[in-house]
């Protein structure tokens, strides 16, 4: 992944688009630093588990920075964002996460809130990091309720 994020970096420094390059040396300096931290190189699946990170701290960032009418940094937040999910999975609609859990739910026939546990463990298990744990948990509340 990595790799394929250095080929983007290249291009940007090309078309000299200096968002783009500040972007994307970003993400490759904080993939560099867990790889670091590992002290082994990352798998596209600890890779896009960082990815993810960064994407919900820029949420995060953007909200903030819009409660402060900080227009022009939740903009530049925001286009950070826009070029991370470039390397992001496409994510699951709230459509195909239900149908998701409910086929856990009924491979493991949960019926009570007891069972929200395992229902969201195999759930976030099986939609590999492209679902929102916050819908998933909302959608397997009602479904258990």
């Amino acid at each position: 992944m990595i790799d394929n994020i250095k080929v983007h970096l290249k291009n940007a420094m090309v078309n000299k688009d200096k968002n783009r390059i500040t972007a994307l040396r970003n993400i490759i300096a904080k993939l560099k630093a867990k790889e670091i931290e590992k002290k082994e190189n990352l798998s596209d699946a600890e890779s896009l588990k960082v990815l993810q990170s960064m994407g919900k701290q820029l949420k995060e960032s953007i909200s903030q920075f819009t409660k402060g009418n900080r227009k022009d940094l939740a903009d530049k937040e925001q286009e950070e964002l826009d070029i991370l999910n470039e390397f992001l999975p496409t994510p699951l609609s709230e459509a195909e996460m239900s149908i998701i859990i409910d086929e856990v739910i009924n491979s493991i026939n949960a019926t009570s809130m007891s069972d929200m546990g395992k229902v969201m463990g195999m759930s976030i298990a099986k939609m590999e990091g492209r679902g929102d744990g916050a819908l998933i948990s909302k959608i397997v509340k009602d479904k258990l309720s």
